[in-house]
């Protein structure tokens, strides 16, 4: 059984400090802080070591997914950027990032869209 977490709730002091009290890191303090309000079902688990705190959040549906892409001008780059989109998004979502890449086109390249 793990030393039980300390979390939000315990109140009167920050979450860096509730990190080093707990210790680990301010990313994973704010993983235990959310588990605390949203999924405590999955917060006993971690704190009875049954989960780890990153299986949590990726149960509770928190943790994205990062993907490395390709980002230089040539066209070997823009193929393997699609592979890359292709091999790790389901079909509906590569739906999704076409109509917002359209979009963008549409406006000329208007980088001011990203903050829209």
């Amino acid at each position: 059984m793990l030393k039980i977490l300390k979390s939000d709730s315990e109140g009167g002091q920050t979450q860096q400090e509730r990190a080093a009290l707990n210790g680990i890191s301010v990313r994973n303090q704010a993983k235990v802080d959310k588990l605390e309000k949203y999924r405590p079902d999955l917060l006993r688990l971690v704190r009875r070591g049954r989960m780890t705190i990153g299986a949590a959040a990726k149960a509770a549906g928190w943790e994205l997914k990062r993907v490395q892409v390709p980002c230089g001008n040539d066209d070997m780059d823009a193929m393997r950027t699609s592979k890359q989109i292709i091999k790790h998004f389901p079909k509906e979502m590569i739906e999704e990032i076409y109509a917002e890449l359209q979009t963008f086109l549409e406006l000329d390249g208007n980088q001011d869209y990203l903050w829209q």
